[in-house]
């Protein structure tokens, strides 16, 4: 149903600026449903009916489709809601108090999983999932870093629950969407591509990145090639292994080894870090090799759109995830993997090639 509101005329010709106002100021009362006092509609006319029919409709076209992540009102009444928290850091404090609380597992899993409490309000995810997490010790570090927040919450300052809601928004429900999207570093590591010229950055790149290479070939026989051209093809045994490593890992650590490949643009650079070959502050080095060596030759920018806070970005994002994978391991959560994987049900990585044209 299609309402058309006719307004006044404003004296001599054409239509006031001011009347337009008005007139766009009455529309989006009408669609958000909050009016100003001055403007709002008698909620007995057609007008209004229908404008609150039109409010009912967007708010099932917006609500998600997935039978996951779908719930009824009341599941979620008096949580607080990610969703809901400004990217810009603008949103108030608004809770006294952060909580740890003991709750039970999803699923059939029997073990205790631990929550977020916020001025005594459970916390739910961007798709409305509970924020909970099967590690004592990590939702410990969520907690600081929710009490951390002084006078405005600052999502981007929360590199440990950006993990831990991908774990449950995204590795949970879409594990191999998630474990398709990293095969791309795989097939275009960034590390296989060194540079010929000048001789300073060809020499760091040697000590940081050719020990890695050999590593991943002689521990676990995967043997990328590198070349100084644009364009290079892994061969596609080397993917299927080194996709196979990846799929060792449960939904929760593949979240934050997915936080360690897309910080650090390399697999094997994470894949590194992942399994301890070397540390948080080496796989940083590495990942900011030839930026850092820019830096050295022509000078650091600083300010808000410097080289300053990208440099520290990387640092604790890498610090994060591997933060995470350890209070994984410590509080022995288990490792296993989907049940698929364990069955053998996973694509090859040129299968997963072709399903990333598809949807291309």
């Amino acid at each position: 149903m299609l309402v058309i509101l006719r307004r006044r005329p404003a004296a001599g010709a054409g239509h006031s600026v001011g009347g337009q106002r008005i007139f766009r100021r009455r529309i989006q009362a009408m669609v958000s449903g909050s009016p100003p006092n001055k403007f709002r509609p008698n909620a007995s006319t057609p007008a209004c009916a229908a404008a609150s029919s039109l409010r009912a409709k967007m708010t099932r076209i917006t609500q998600p489709r997935s039978a996951a992540v779908r719930m009824s009102s009341n599941a979620t009444k008096g949580d607080v809601k990610l969703g809901g928290l400004k990217a810009d850091g603008s949103t108030k404090r608004w809770y006294d108090k952060v909580e740890v609380v003991p709750v039970e597992a999803p699923g059939e899993d029997a073990a205790q999983w631990w929550a977020i409490k916020l001025g005594g309000r459970f916390v739910r995810t961007p798709l409305l999932n509970r924020l909970a997490v099967p590690s004592k010790m990590l939702a410990e570090a969520l907690a600081v870093e929710w009490d951390s927040q002084v006078g405005k919450v600052k999502p981007t300052s929360m590199p440990v629950m950006q993990i831990a809601t991908t774990a449950i928004d995204q590795t949970s429900l879409e594990y191999e969407k998630i474990v398709g999207n990293l095969q791309r570093f795989a097939e275009t590591d960034a590390i296989c591509h060194p540079a010929q010229s000048p001789q300073k950055l060809v020499r760091l790149q040697k000590k940081y990145w050719t020990p890695l290479l050999e590593w991943i070939d002689c521990e676990h026989g995967i043997h990328l090639e590198s070349t100084t051209q644009l364009l290079l093809k892994q061969p596609v045994e080397s993917v299927d292994k080194v996709m196979r490593l990846v799929r060792t890992m449960d939904p929760w650590r593949v979240a934050a080894f997915d936080a360690m490949v897309t910080t650090s643009k390399s697999m094997v650079i994470a894949l590194a870090l992942y399994f301890d070959r070397i540390g948080v502050d080496r796989a940083f080095k590495a990942a900011r090799l030839e930026e850092d060596f820019q830096i050295s030759e022509w000078g650091r920018v600083e300010g808000a759109f410097g080289h300053t806070i990208d440099i520290e970005w990387v640092r604790i994002q890498l610090a994060a995830a591997k933060s995470v994978q350890v209070m994984l391991d410590l509080d022995q959560v288990s490792t296993q993997p989907p049940d698929h994987v364990l069955a053998g049900d996973v694509p090859s990585a040129a299968e997963t090639r072709a399903q990333r044209k598809t949807f291309a």
